[in-house]
């Protein structure tokens, strides 16, 4: 379920700076792990559309099985990464609000597509 900032917060985290060389860093750092799953995507998909083109043949059960291993993986992927870049969000969000570092560990519950960074009981 993604994250998104309590609305509450916004006004103050919209106040606080940041450093511009570690805004830049992360960008860079998430277009990584977007080309990385964009890599193994492209090739799964060449690899299905190989067999496609071609027709279906006995030797091909191989191809489909590593792809739908490959799938697993990208999926299993994704969802660390996605993870990972919210803890980093609550983190960051902890440390701009001057929260103590105990409090970062208070998620809330999804509701409805999204949940906040924070558990409504705590705002």
């Amino acid at each position: 379920t993604p994250e998104e900032t309590n609305p509450n917060f916004v006004k103050k985290l919209k106040k606080w700076k940041v450093d511009s060389h570690q805004l830049v860093n992360t960008i860079y750092r998430l277009t990584e792990n977007t080309r990385i799953q964009a890599r193994a995507a492209t090739e799964i998909y060449e690899q299905l559309q190989y067999v496609e083109e071609r027709g279906w043949q006995k030797e091909d059960e191989k191809v489909f099985s590593e792809a739908v291993e490959k799938l697993r993986r990208l999926a299993v992927f994704g969802y660390e990464v996605a993870k990972a870049q919210e803890d980093e969000a609550r983190e960051e969000t902890t440390k701009a609000l001057k929260l103590p570092y105990s409090l970062k560990h208070m998620e809330s519950s999804p509701k409805g597509d999204k949940k906040y960074v924070f558990d409504q009981d705590f705002v």
